[in-house]
């Protein structure tokens, strides 16, 4: 008859009653310290360094990171939040009341609010106030709270807004194009103006594809001969890393080919030369991206961008328009949604903003 080994006191592996203990114990700082009744000598420092990894994974969980917009006061925030004014003083440091626009917060816990961050809004010709807290989707008196020394009611084109927007990642993607991936993406399938070259790599988040599919269409119905443009990779079902890009991890970048004058259906990948762009085309597929706040960057070969803000320009796009939306035509600088980067003469290479949140 084979003997029955005797679990060793010391040993981590032996003990299931202890791993059970230990797994059930709650975080927070009487859990840990109850954990030292719960088993032998030999879990302590293996039931310490858990309960540490779940006080911190806790804490950061609860963290959020405010940003002060005009008319704020510690009183407000704290009542927005459900904490103390003490606790918003002690978790940052705060000698009295006193806080600045723009100065970040540490708020931990509390049962209300949320982290967001600091926008800029350019006025466009046609705005009004309440359109563009209505387009924000922000109350108007919050707009007004925010722009304290703006007349809402009195706006002109170029004016620059400040308004504030959730910071939390919306449910359709997760980290950064260059290291992420997608959940609950969206597949885009061939529509007016454009074909798909691979199924398998055309998934994005809900907002980046209805704004595809809405700006190729709006530019079919206006040139209704229109030869469709290829849109090459977006991201897999579930992002990712892609071959061949750095990006288009987590849904929000696309390639796409440009409106080439004068052809009739697509002909493959090519450079395109200045002279070869359709440049109306292409201006009224951009403008519509560009006027819907839909865009972080577009990358755009530099020689390409010139007959794009000639055209812009004669359009009668403003002086303050045409420097927010283009890099052309100083080459050195490093702004502009539409920009320069290697290895765009052939397409376009376009990445979406989160879908919005709603403000405060």
């Amino acid at each position: 008859m084979l003997a029955r080994s005797r679990p060793n006191p010391n040993s981590a592996l032996t003990d299931t009653g202890t791993m059970k203990n230990l797994s059930n114990t709650s975080p927070g700082r009487e859990g840990c310290l109850r954990t030292r009744e719960k088993g032998p000598p030999g879990w302590l420092a293996i039931a310490m360094l858990l309960c540490t990894m779940a006080l911190a994974s806790t804490a950061s969980a609860q963290q959020t990171r405010y940003t002060v917009a005009p008319g704020d006061t510690l009183g407000s925030i704290a009542a927005e939040h459900g904490v103390r004014i003490a606790d918003l003083r002690r978790w940052n440091r705060l000698s009295g009341d006193s806080i600045r626009v723009d100065q970040v917060l540490v708020i931990r816990g509390g049962s209300g609010g949320s982290a967001r961050e600091r926008r800029t809004y350019v006025v466009r010709s046609g705005d009004t106030g309440l359109a563009i807290a209505s387009r924000l989707r922000v109350r108007f008196a919050d707009l007004q709270r925010w722009n304290p020394r703006a007349n809402l009611d009195r706006i002109h084109v170029g004016q620059r807004l400040t308004y504030y927007v959730a910071a939390q990642p919306p449910a359709g993607r997760r980290g950064t194009p260059n290291r992420g991936r997608l959940v609950d993406g969206v597949q885009l399938e061939s529509g007016n103006g454009f074909r798909i070259r691979d199924p398998a790599r055309s998934w994005g988040t809900a907002f980046s594809i209805a704004h595809i599919e809405a700006a190729y269409g709006r530019t079919s119905l206006r040139f209704p001969d229109l030869a469709p443009v290829q849109v090459a990779d977006i991201s897999f079902q579930r992002g990712g890393r892609i071959g061949g890009h750095a990006s288009h991890q987590n849904g929000l970048d696309a390639d796409i080919t440009y409106f080439v004058r004068g052809e009739e259906e697509f002909n493959g990948w090519r450079r395109i030369r200045p002279d070869e762009l359709d440049v109306e085309r292409q201006w009224t597929l951009l403008q519509s991206w560009l006027l819907n706040d839909a865009v972080e960057y577009v990358f755009i070969d530099f020689a390409l961008q010139q007959p794009l803000y000639e055209h812009a320009q004669a359009r009668g796009a403003s002086a303050e328009e045409l420097e927010e939306w283009f890099q052309y035509p100083n080459r050195g600088r490093r702004s502009g949604v539409i920009r320069h980067e290697p290895g765009h003469a052939d397409h376009l290479h376009v990445r979406f903003r989160e879908a919005p949140s709603p403000g405060y």
